[in-house]
């Protein structure tokens, strides 16, 4: 993301978001993520995976 943002800053792409465009949160996440510190809950992620029929392997 940093590299994205400093090629949006540069002008190199357009529309990066955090730099020209706003965020817009969500008004109903799915999943939601508490960071503390630099580490984020990974079992929380796993665990959503097969709700949205999404899969690692495949």
């Amino acid at each position: 993301m940093a590299n994205l943002r400093k090629q949006g800053k540069k002008g190199e792409i357009e529309n990066p978001p955090g730099v020209d465009l706003e965020y817009e949160k969500p008004d109903n996440a799915k999943l939601i993520f508490r960071f503390e510190g630099n580490e984020i809950n990974i079992d929380r992620i796993l665990d959503f995976f097969p709700k949205i029929k999404f899969s690692l392997f495949n």
